[in-house]
């Protein structure tokens, strides 16, 4: 009897488990179903696209306009600028024409959907942001550089005194606005110029060897800025360096000259004596 009466009550604890679980899965599924009233596939929107336009990029769905007639509507920037419509009656999501990313970097859209007997909203609305990916379609370029400047032939290796600045404006932090900068070209070669970075934006021009007025008096050097995107963007940049000389040699008398010079002392200093 005490044996029945065991499983009795394990019994009964099981199906009081059992309903307990059945009645928070109901509520489970409830409330995923209240959350997915709305359904919307990924928008994926691309700058510069070369598609042809309407080109689809979504479908939006809601479960609330079963048996209802309805119309969907989408609102927002993108659709005042004739970027997005939808198709009222399938939620078809449509971009109309190519966006430049470095205008328009995100838009925020409002999805809606109406009874079309009442005109009253069938569900509250949808709000998001629609996020333009980038494509690397900007080189990086240069900003604030001397297009001439003077060294003296004195001057000690290092820095040259030259700050260059170059900025890429594709969307940060990623490859297509990370960017080097480098001398590809000088000339004449010596002394050697390179660019040393000092943030992710400038570089000074620095240089080893030493210059000399009487040899070589300008020099001319080529910058190429170049980032990491695919396919990788550039442009450049050129600089004339020019040479001040600077007094470096004693002066020397020619042989000629010397011996000329004396006997004009020479020459004179007699004539004092003669005179006195």
């Amino acid at each position: 009897m005490r044996t029945v009466f065991l499983f009795l009550l394990v019994a009964f604890q099981a199906l009081a488990f059992g309903s307990a679980c059945e009645e928070t899965r109901k509520k489970r599924d409830l409330l995923v179903r209240t959350k997915r009233r709305w359904v919307l596939s990924t928008i994926e929107l691309e700058e510069e696209m070369t598609v042809n336009y309407p080109y689809f990029i979504s479908k939006m769905y809601n479960d609330k306009i079963q048996d209802k007639d309805f119309r969907f509507e989408i609102t927002g920037e993108a659709v005042t600028e004739g970027y997005l419509t939808i198709n009222e009656t399938t939620g078809d999501v449509f971009v109309l024409k190519s966006v430049d990313r470095e205008k328009y970097d995100c838009f925020h859209v409002i999805f809606n959907v109406y009874d079309t007997d009442t005109n009253q909203k069938i569900d509250k609305e949808l709000a998001f942001d629609v996020e333009v990916k980038d494509i690397n379609d900007n080189p990086p370029r240069f900003i604030d550089f001397p297009q001439t400047f003077t060294v003296s032939e004195s001057q000690v290796e290092g820095f040259l005194g030259v700050e260059v600045i170059a900025q890429d404006i594709d969307e940060k932090n990623t490859k297509n606005s990370t960017f080097n900068i480098t001398v590809v070209q000088q000339t004449p070669l010596e002394p050697n110029i390179q660019a040393k970075w000092i943030d992710e934006r400038t570089v000074h021009l620095n240089f080893t060897g030493c210059f000399d007025y009487e040899k070589v008096k300008d020099y001319k050097i080529t910058l190429e800025a170049k980032d990491h995107g695919t396919p990788p963007l550039s442009s450049t940049a050129v600089i004339s360096l020019n040479v001040r000389d600077t007094n470096t040699h004693m002066p020397e008398f020619k042989e000629k000259e010397v011996s000329f010079a004396f006997i004009y002392i020479f020459v004179g200093f007699v004539k004092f004596l003669r005179c006195h």
